[in-house]
């Protein structure tokens, strides 16, 4: 497997984008209702334990990613297995992701369109960027990140005629119980994916950084995801955000300033379209490098298109139609991605945590 090595500030630019994705067009923790504002805080405190220990096992072998990982703490045969286990993970995400897209611009912009058309678009944007490895997604990153942090604050002010703060009042009408289930969700998405990360060997050029990249990267990922939330909730109000499949595009299209800046959801298209081609371009990678390690194939850049290819189809028939594909969202997702994001981590960490220890009593012992 080829070595790459990022800065700090690309490892925090990818995964800040990995976090905004998909997650900045459609409506998240839909169980807190109005208080979804407070369910994003308590997600994004929630998320960081989770980052400290993907940033730990990364620390722990700065080289390889989790499907080299997997092998090394669980041996050859299971560690198979566990490649194999987060491989479908990846999978299922990636061409949610897809089809999230392609049912965003049919719904937003050309409604007559094959669904089709723009997943082709999307996988062959995406499997380039891919096949270039994590460098150049890292400097691609880091100049979309920079890009975005100039619209969204400039959108954000343009709306604030149009906000509400009644929208978001009576503060926890409905007590704690809805607002913990909309943090539990908003964990497992959008925050919690990025344990796709660990399949991409992120390797940074200070190997000390890990745990601080990826907590810093959940911190800004999760703030620009708040602002655009409490922004949509401000502009619509519960009941309108909660129907509406993509919200920042409604939100988006009531700017009006003084009748000449106006019509202006091209800044929503372009902005989740710049954070989701770099989500999409990670899974492709995680899944040809996870493949690549499965059937000991050493040039990952081999399997980038075949496997672009299975992300495109899979992301046809994956869901039945729009409806079908928020369902899955809200309902299943969550259970979904529990054992992926946060029970097989935390074991193989106790595992490393294990082996460092019993080495280093037998360095001990020899002296």
């Amino acid at each position: 497997m080829d070595k790459e090595v990022i800065s700090n500030r690309q490892g925090i630019s990818l995964i800040t984008l990995f976090i905004i994705g998909d997650a900045v067009i459609v409506a998240r923790g839909l169980e807190a209702e109005r208080d979804l504002w407070i369910a994003m805080i308590l997600a994004i405190l929630g998320s960081i334990p989770l980052m400290l220990i993907y940033g730990r096992i990364q620390r722990r072998y700065p080289e390889e990613n989790l499907f080299e990982i997997n092998e090394l703490v669980f041996g050859k045969i299971l560690g198979k297995f566990m490649n194999a286990f987060f491989l479908v993970f990846v999978f299922v995400n990636g061409a949610s992701i897809i089809r999230a897209f392609s049912e965003f611009f049919i719904t937003v912009g050309l409604p007559e369109t094959p669904q089709i058309v723009f997943g082709i678009f999307l996988t062959v944007l995406c499997g380039f960027a891919a096949r270039e490895g994590v460098e150049v997604l890292g400097r691609l990153a880091e100049f979309f990140l920079m890009v975005l942090i100039l619209i969204i604050p400039f959108t954000i002010l343009m709306l604030s005629p149009q906000m509400d703060i009644n929208h978001i009042q009576p503060v926890l009408y409905n007590g704690w119980g809805p607002v913990f289930k909309g943090t539990f969700s908003n964990i497992t998405f959008p925050f919690g994916e990025v344990v796709t990360l660990l399949m991409i060997s992120m390797a940074l050029r200070k190997k000390e950084s890990f745990q601080k990249i990826y907590v810093l990267g959940l911190l800004l990922g999760g703030f620009i995801l708040f602002s655009t939330a409490l922004t949509e909730l401000l502009i619509l109000g519960y009941n309108t955000y909660s129907i509406k499949y993509f919200p920042a595009y409604g939100s988006v299209s009531r700017m009006n300033v003084g009748d000449f800046i106006q019509r202006l959801e091209i800044i929503v298209s372009t902005t989740s379209l710049l954070a989701g081609f770099i989500k999409i371009a990670i899974c492709f990678l995680a899944a040809s490098k996870g493949v690549a390690k499965l059937f000991n194939i050493s040039q990952y850049r081999f399997m980038v298109w075949p496997i672009a290819l299975l992300f495109l189809n899979l992301s046809v028939f994956i869901y039945s139609d729009i409806m079908h594909a928020m369902r899955w969202a809200e309902e299943i997702w969550k259970y979904f991605a529990i054992p992926f994001e946060i029970i097989l981590p935390i074991l193989i960490l106790i595992i490393i945590e294990i082996r460092n220890r019993q080495k280093s009593r037998r360095s001990w012992g020899h002296e």
